[in-house]
């Protein structure tokens, strides 16, 4: 027997967030934008695996069956993963997830981080992540 109070606001929000979602175009509008957007960053980023040697990306290629929402990049055999979260996040705002050796049980993922495409980001945000990482891998190179 169920005892304490329901979480009225809860329930409330997640219909609020049901309409929202529904009013943007649902689930098919988000997927066909998030893989918009995923090809779009991920050929931003492919450049820059010729310019800066170990920089690479781990993710599939836009048109695998097997890409998302994802986006995962090995960075710089010069460069550290945690130092360049904190750089992207102090200097140019940019907040991204720092992956740990290993993440996911493969040994592929290494100093690495990632970047996450949904609704709520836009095509210059992956512009701007591509010419930061540039320009801090210029630097760094310099």
């Amino acid at each position: 027997q169920a005892s304490g109070t329901r979480p009225l606001h809860t329930i409330a929000g997640f219909g609020y967030a049901l309409d929202w979602f529904a009013a943007v175009g649902g689930l098919t509008a988000a997927e066909t934008y998030n893989s918009e957007l995923y090809a779009a960053s991920y050929a931003l980023m492919q450049p820059m695996e010729d310019e800066f040697q170990g920089f690479k990306i781990l993710s599939a290629t836009p048109e695998s069956d097997f890409s998302g929402a994802l986006l995962a990049m090995q960075m710089p055999d010069n460069m550290v993963n945690s130092d360049v979260q904190s750089t992207l996040r102090s200097e140019y705002g940019i907040v991204v997830k720092l992956l740990p050796d290993g993440e996911g049980g493969t040994e592929l993922v290494h100093n690495a981080i990632r970047v996450s495409h949904h609704i709520f980001n836009t095509a210059a945000d992956y512009e701007a992540l591509a010419s930061s990482l540039r320009a801090l891998f210029q630097l760094v190179n310099a």
